[in-house]
């Protein structure tokens, strides 16, 4: 059985799933979310139009999950950034937020996930 584009805990819980490095993008499907790469960026249908927060820690673990797959964690950080119709990403009061979403970019890009980007992912992991 299909789940219902009306179940937005299950789609919170599927869009963590994939946050976290546990489950592609193309699981969103599900709940009838449609991502799609394009010449400018990346597509978004989200009919539900449920958005979940996340916070460090999530993008964290996800980094962290990802980093030995290159190619994974960089399509996961450009999709990541391209969601906003789907994601609230929410760093606020983070003294790492800055350094985050700057990784984020550079992993967008296809550079590696820096050492001091895994100490302090494996920092926030750990305090969570």
């Amino acid at each position: 059985m299909m789940p219902s584009t009306n179940d937005p805990v299950g789609l919170q819980g599927a869009l963590l799933k994939v946050v976290h490095g546990d489950a592609a993008w193309e699981s969103l499907a599900r709940w009838g979310v449609r991502i799609r790469p394009t010449p400018d960026g990346i597509e978004v249908d989200n009919p539900s139009a449920v958005i979940t927060r996340i916070g460090e820690r999530d993008i964290a673990q996800g980094m962290l999950r990802l980093r030995h797959d290159p190619t994974r964690l960089q399509e996961w950080a450009r999709t990541l950034l391209a969601v906003s119709i789907l994601v609230e990403i929410n760093t606020d009061g983070s003294v790492y937020a800055e350094r985050l979403l700057e990784e984020l970019w550079e992993l967008s890009e296809g550079h590696d996930l820096s050492g001091g980007a895994v100490a302090i992912c494996g920092e926030i992991v750990a305090s969570g």
